[in-house]
C-alpha cells in the first residue's frame, strides 16, 4: 500500500504522462494530459506498475549495470527526444523489430546499430501486445524523471 501511494505521488509530481489511443491517422498515441483525477491516477499508476515488470522481464537483462544492480540510466535520458519523431511511434517499431526496420534502411536504426557495435536485435512483436508497449513507454518516461531524486 505504501509502494503505491509514493508511486502516485512521484507520478503526479513529476510526470502527467497519460497514454491515450488516437483514431486520427498520422497523429501520436500518446497525449499529455495536465490534470488527472484519481481513477486516471489509479489507472496510470497501474500502467507504470505493469510497465516496470515488463521492463524487468525483457529488458533488465540487457539495460542495467549489473556492478551497481541499477538500471541502466543512459537508456532513459532523454531518449524520446532523441528518437526520430513521433519517438514513441518510433520507439515501439524499433523494439518490434530493429532488424527490420534498419534493412528498410532506416537510417537512425543503422547508425545506432554502428554506435553501439551491437548485433542484438530487438523482437518483441510476438511477445508484447500494443497496451504492453504504451505501459512501458510510460514506465521509461516516469524513470527518467526520477533519475535524480
Amino acid at each position: 500500500m505504501r509502494f503505491a501511494l509514493i508511486t502516485i505521488f512521484i507520478l503526479v509530481i513529476v510526470c502527467s504522462i497519460k497514454c491515450t489511443n488516437t483514431s486520427e491517422k498520422g497523429k501520436s498515441r500518446f497525449v499529455a494530459k495536465s490534470s488527472l483525477d484519481s481513477s486516471d491516477l489509479n489507472k496510470l499508476a497501474a500502467t507504470y506498475a505493469h510497465g516496470k515488470d515488463l521492463f524487468k522481464k525483457y529488458c533488465n537483462a540487457c539495460h542495467s549495470a549489473r556492478e551497481k544492480k541499477v538500471t541502466d540510466q543512459f537508456i532513459f535520458d532523454n531518449i524520446f527526444e532523441r528518437l526520430p519523431t513521433p519517438s514513441e511511434e518510433y520507439f515501439i517499431k524499433f523494439i518490434q523489430d530493429s532488424k527490420l526496420l534498419k534493412s528498410s534502411g532506416d537510417k537512425y536504426a543503422q547508425d545506432f546499430s554502428k554506435d553501439w557495435s551491437s548485433s542484438y536485435e530487438h523482437y518483441f512483436k510476438d511477445s508484447l501486445e500494443e497496451k504492453d508497449f504504451d505501459d512501458l513507454i510510460v514506465y521509461i518516461k516516469v524513470a527518467a524523471k526520477q533519475k535524480n531524486k
